[in-house]
């Protein structure tokens, strides 16, 4: 089957149940919006990033990459943004969210294995501050406004 066959199996032009949303909480806003992902694109994403999967970075004030003892996962960027999965899974994060599309990030693959963690850290600082300023690391959209996780598998023990 072709990419476009596929896609029909997906819930591409998706419909938002509010059955399908928790609000885990208000301040600061957290939802849980089961069912977003099917089976088909999950498996998707992984084998477009498996191949590239290495050691996680942050990065730092000056908008370079640097390992950090505390991210022990690996991860990959995917910026196959012509890619039709892609750009259909993306369009529905916009709609979700109410953000444009082109202001989001690229999607970064992580695959956390035995053992591995992100310890708590922050993914933001106050943009008025000297050190955001002169950050470089923004990209065209700015400072992140919101954050999606897209979970792709369940671990299938601890967690």
């Amino acid at each position: 089957a072709d990419q476009r066959d596929l896609l029909l199996q997906s819930p591409c032009l998706f419909n938002i149940r509010s059955s399908d949303i928790t609000t885990v909480s208000w301040s600061p806003r957290v939802s849980v919006f089961r069912n977003f992902l099917s089976d088909w694109e999950c498996d998707y994403i992984i084998r477009l990033g498996a191949d590239r999967l290495a050691p996680s970075t942050v990065v730092d004030l000056n908008g370079k990459d640097k390992k950090e003892n505390e991210r022990t996962s690996k991860g990959a960027f995917i910026r196959e943004m012509d890619d039709l999965v892609m750009r259909m899974i993306e369009e529905r994060i916009a709609i979700w969210t109410k953000l444009p599309a082109e202001n989001g990030e690229h999607f970064y693959l992580l695959h956390y294995g035995t053992g591995d963690e992100y310890k708590p850290h922050f993914d933001a600082f106050d943009p008025d501050t000297p050190e955001a300023m002169n950050f470089t690391g923004w990209g065209s959209a700015g400072p992140r406004i919101a954050t999606v996780l897209l979970h792709l598998r369940a671990p299938t023990a601890g967690g």
